[in-house]
């Protein structure tokens, strides 16, 4: 039996994207949904606080990129992964950053 919090969790993420699209299709015919904009609305949904300026933590952006806080954090001491930001002792992550990540690395998502 599926958790109740995952299965609200995926409801608000398919609510969202339902939302996107709509928008889209009533905009320009051949428009493609924002990538930070799927980003920002999967996060809201799973909970995640937006930041000021389109920051999200790091736990955050591991869920989004889909792997463990502590690979991010590999990356992030390899320079390997997306661009970060410290503040006050915490690792912020930009949405349009992570998505022009994953757009370069979409073989790896």
């Amino acid at each position: 039996m599926a958790d109740p919090r995952v299965l609200a969790a995926l409801a608000r993420v398919e609510a969202a994207l339902a939302d996107l699209r709509r928008l889209v299709a009533e905009g320009e015919p051949d428009a493609e949904p924002d990538p930070v904009d799927e980003l920002r609305a999967y996060a809201m949904a799973e909970g995640f606080r937006i930041l000021p300026g389109d920051l999200i933590e790091a736990e955050a952006a591991a869920t989004l990129l889909g792997v463990s806080p502590r690979t991010l954090e590999g990356h992030r001491r390899r320079l390997t992964g997306p661009p970060f930001a410290r503040s006050g002792g915490r690792v912020r992550y930009a949405l349009q950053d992570l998505a022009e990540y994953i757009a370069a690395n979409r073989e790896i998502f």
